[in-house]
């Protein structure tokens, strides 16, 4: 199941040095910040020194990056995977646990539109029959911890996996298994690849 981490939007060269000591021990480590300007949050994605993506344990990492005074998301299984879940981080344990249990349900007319001024209702809480999810868990947890849906970071992947530009700032974590201190910006494109 693929999963996101988003972090605060604090300067990139803040962010890679907390990045650093949770990063494994790999030939190469490679993060990728993209900002979140309308969320106040960073998306952030793992890559080796040729572009190609690592995977983590983005539970760990969170945890990691979490103390220090800042709640850190990770968004498991996205869009409507089953076992999706939304995990808020604060000081190094979760805060706040999301699942399709607390989606939020409205009813909707028959062109699909939801009833904006009807108070929302949990899954949990048995939506009546003929409404519609409205929120997704994902939503739910970034509107808690970055004050922002969930919209904003799937358009971003979407447009960063596309090789478009989003303003990414990359910089290695990790080479020939070594940790560097301080880590060292990269001169990597803004859609997140090597140059």
């Amino acid at each position: 199941m693929r999963a996101v981490l988003i972090v605060p939007n604090l300067s990139p060269e803040t962010v890679a040095r907390g990045l650093v000591e949770v990063a494994p021990p790999a030939p190469s480590v490679v993060a990728v910040l993209v900002p979140l300007e309308e969320a106040g949050a960073c998306l952030v994605v793992f890559r080796d020194l040729d572009g190609q993506p690592l995977e983590l344990d983005l539970d760990q990492v969170a945890a990691h990056m979490s103390f220090g005074g800042h709640d850190v998301g990770v968004a498991h299984g996205l869009g409507s995977e089953e076992g999706r879940r939304w995990l808020c981080f604060r000081q190094g344990r979760v805060h706040r646990s999301l699942d399709p249990r607390d989606e939020l349900y409205l009813p909707v007319d028959e062109d699909g539109f939801p009833d904006l001024e009807r108070a929302p209702v949990r899954l949990a809480d048995g939506p009546p029959s003929g409404w519609g999810r409205f929120r997704t868990c994902h939503d739910v947890g970034m509107k808690e911890t970055f004050s922002c849906r969930f919209g904003p970071v799937e358009q971003v992947m979407a447009t960063l996996q596309a090789g478009q530009d989003v303003g990414a700032r990359a910089f290695a974590l990790v080479n020939d298994h070594r940790r560097l201190h301080p880590p060292l910006p990269l001169a990597w494109g803004g859609d997140g690849r090597p140059r």
